[in-house]
């Protein structure tokens, strides 16, 4: 009796192998490859450069007005601002730094009017970091 038990288990698990074998046989496609990412866009390069150099690119400057406000209270000063201006040499970003707030508002329309000569490195053009000051003097 022990032998047929024993054929009998040996039977089920032959049966169970088989039945395991052929169900991987069927699975045998690999899965497909993932897609591939994006291209990533080309990063524009960015250099930092003091205001002293900048202003030697500088090709077209509208003069700020003096706001009549600061004008009749005898404000004088000056508005700092951080600039990047872009591969063409228009403003491309500005933000107040540190200023007069009477004065601030016609810094910057002034500024994003300015128009520089195109910053190259290796021959291409790059984004310019850089501060840019605006004087405000009266004439007394």
């Amino acid at each position: 009796m022990r032998t047929s038990s024993s054929l009998a288990v040996l039977a089920l698990f032959l049966w169970t192998g088989l039945s395991v074998a052929a169900a991987n046989a069927q699975q045998t496609e690999p899965p497909p490859p993932p897609p591939a990412p994006p291209a990533s866009p080309k990063k524009i390069p960015r250099i930092r450069q003091g205001g002293n150099i900048t202003a030697k690119m500088l090709i077209h400057r509208v003069q700020p007005k003096y706001p009549e406000e600061a004008r009749e209270k005898g404000i004088e000063g000056t508005v700092k601002l951080h600039a990047v201006i872009a591969r063409d040499g228009s403003i491309a970003q500005l933000e107040l730094i540190s200023g007069h707030p009477l004065l601030a508002k016609s810094a910057l329309d002034a500024v994003r009017q300015w128009q520089y000569r195109p910053t190259l490195l290796n021959g291409e053009p790059v984004e310019v970091d850089t501060t840019i000051d605006v004087l405000f003097s009266l004439n007394r």
